[in-house]
């Protein structure tokens, strides 16, 4: 063999793309790396064809620009994307230098690549995760401030509702508090959702089914001129979902739908199943193996610009005009799907509409009965000690409590809980405690009472979802608690569960 000949099969082995260009970028070498980066089966596919025909058309300037520079004399590095021959995007990074030849001559340019596909999807969703941590971080501490003035509207509200009759002239006042409370609750769980602040409640969906009730409601306020069209699969999709947060997505999906076709159209929700393989996965940059029920929704409206579409999913970027939207709907879904160990992408061409795919992982499981909703419990006398630092919360929860039968001794601070504790004559049934607290947080007077009484139940509560609460160590797995804002009834039920276990 000879020293050309066992250069050019060390060349060869490389797991790095070498190849040589001429001077106008067309293709004169390649070794087997690059002919698998660039999905050619054979050298003479791509032999003396310009490699600028397969760089993304968005590089293709920059690109461009290294083979001017680099013919010049000059050394040069570029990351870009380009398209391969059997269309799988790649991120590349090139670093290329003049080819001379015996006289010193530029004759063409040698470059060595390395695929960067992995690194900058890593990177990319790093970032991404970056992103929404800080603003999920933002919007909890907020959202427990505002979850504290909700729950006090909630529990008057169903206060004044509970004690005035349907024909009182007062009633519709109470339900409109109710509705306008639950409007600006929706509010806060779309900040949460976003950040994966809320638990999910996991149970066998059947995804057609949920489409077709979503559309159903849908269709009833989206106007005149928007046409909802419904086509499922033939068979059950049954997934592992929150039932409630799938059909949150749904809505946003439509509702996104709708604001993009002002002039009307139609929107249509189609399901089916996807077998994902390395081939999508390569293609698109995300993903993982495996069997996966879709559900597409696609409208009629004015498109996206590519350079929408990067952003479309970001929280807070929005088309719309100023005052019109917080720019959360899209965020959410991505949020969600991803917190179902799924993912959702968009197709969209300007002027001729766009298309939202979820793909959520198939579960092979059957359907269980759904249960009558139990009526509410009432208190048989216990003692309840509440602490809780708002004076709004803490007043409506004590008129809540004693108005269903319950004893309660409240408490504005940890200090003052750990007094009326062991100050009480007679036995303290249950302790709530808020997470959150001035002079003692609830956790601190949680290990005060069991220590001196074992035996004592307790119920913490908090603005902050249990996620939060147990990511920043306030309180310890397993430990019964509440999320505020919180409805009587729900309030009620749980200290029924928690003084019955």
């Amino acid at each position: 063999m000879s020293k050309t000949d066992h250069f050019r099969d060390v060349i060869d082995s490389l797991p790095v793309c070498v190849m040589l260009l001429g001077p106008d970028g067309s293709i004169r070498e390649m070794n087997t790396a690059g002919l698998f980066m660039v999905e050619a089966d054979a050298f003479d596919r791509i032999r003396d064809k310009p490699f600028q025909h397969i760089v993304a058309p968005e590089f293709r300037s920059s690109f461009q620009t290294l083979i001017r520079r680099v013919s010049e004399g000059a050394s040069e590095s570029l990351e870009y994307q380009i398209t391969g021959l059997l269309g799988t995007r790649r991120w590349l990074d090139t670093d290329a230098i003049p080819f001379r030849d015996s006289d010193d001559s530029i004759t063409g340019i040698l470059a060595v690549t390395r695929d960067t596909t992995e690194r900058v999807h890593r990177e990319g969703k790093a970032r991404y995760e970056q992103k929404m941590e800080a603003i999920s971080t933002l919007t909890s501490g907020v959202a427990h401030d505002f979850n504290n003035i909700l729950t006090a509207i909630v529990g008057y509200g169903n206060v004044l509702k509970m004690k005035l009759s349907e024909s009182d002239p007062l009633h519709p006042m109470a339900v409109q508090i109710l509705a306008a409370a639950d409007r600006a609750s929706g509010i806060t769980k779309g900040l949460l959702s976003f950040g994966s602040r809320q638990l999910l409640s996991l149970q066998p969906v059947d995804l057609n089914e949920t489409v077709r009730r979503t559309a159903a409601a849908f269709s009833k306020d989206s106007g005149s001129g928007i046409a909802v069209e419904v086509m499922t699969a033939n068979t059950a999709l049954t997934i592992m979902a929150d039932e409630g947060e799938i059909e949150h997505c749904l809505m946003n999906l439509l509702s996104n739908a709708r604001d993009a076709m002002p002039s009307g159209g139609t929107v249509s929700l189609t399901t089916g199943t996807m077998e994902l393989e390395d081939t999508f996965i390569a293609i698109h940059g995300y993903g993982t193996k495996g069997s996966y029920a879709v559900v597409a929704v696609t409208d009629t409206g004015t498109g996206l610009d590519e350079e929408t579409r990067k952003k479309v999913f970001e929280p807070f970027f929005t088309t719309k005009d100023t005052g019109k939207g917080l720019g959360l709907g899209l965020a959410i879904v991505y949020a969600v799907v991803k917190r179902h160990h799924g993912f959702v992408n968009v197709y969209s061409e300007p002027g001729i509409g766009s298309t939202f795919r979820m793909y959520l992982p198939l579960a092979g499981v059957r359907f269980a009965d759904s249960a009558a909703a139990p009526l509410i419990p009432e208190g048989n006398g216990e003692t309840v000690l509440l602490a809780e630092d708002d004076a709004a919360v803490r007043k409506v929860t004590t008129s809540v409590l004693e108005q269903f039968g319950y004893h309660v001794v409240a408490a504005a601070d940890g200090d003052e809980a750990m007094r009326l504790f062991r100050e009480n004559p007679g036995p303290i049934d249950l302790v709530m405690l808020d997470v959150v607290m001035p002079k003692r947080d609830g956790k601190a007077v949680y290990e005060e009472i069991i220590r001196l009484r074992p035996e004592t139940r307790v119920l913490f509560t908090s603005g902050y979802t249990s996620d939060i609460v147990l990511n920043k160590g306030l309180l310890g797995n397993g430990v019964p608690f509440i999320s505020k804002p919180v409805s009587p009834t729900d309030l009620l039920r749980k200290i029924r569960e928690v003084l019955e276990s």
